[in-house]
């Protein structure tokens, strides 16, 4: 198998068994959510506004490292090792 299928798999693994532990001692996610003052909809309400900021600013700095990139890229002479 592919190593990110692997990685992947051992990923869901290890976090199906932190779930497990986590409510066998009483842990949930309302419970956490509660200790700090929140509700799930204000915690989607919250990552709702995050995304809505994160969006144009992650498009705006695409705008300007893609093009740098793409030229460094096309300008630069090939790294050593290739020329073998």
């Amino acid at each position: 198998m592919p190593h990110i299928i692997i990685g992947f798999l051992k990923l869901t693994l290890a976090c199906l068994i932190l779930g497990a532990a986590m409510n066998l001692v009483g842990l949930s996610a309302e419970r956490i959510l509660a200790s700090f003052s929140m509700t799930s909809a204000e915690l989607w309400l919250l990552i709702q506004r995050f995304v809505d900021w994160a969006l144009p600013n992650i498009g705006l700095g695409a705008a300007v490292i893609l093009p740098i990139w793409l030229f460094t890229y096309l300008f630069l002479p090939p790294r050593s090792g290739y020329d073998e």
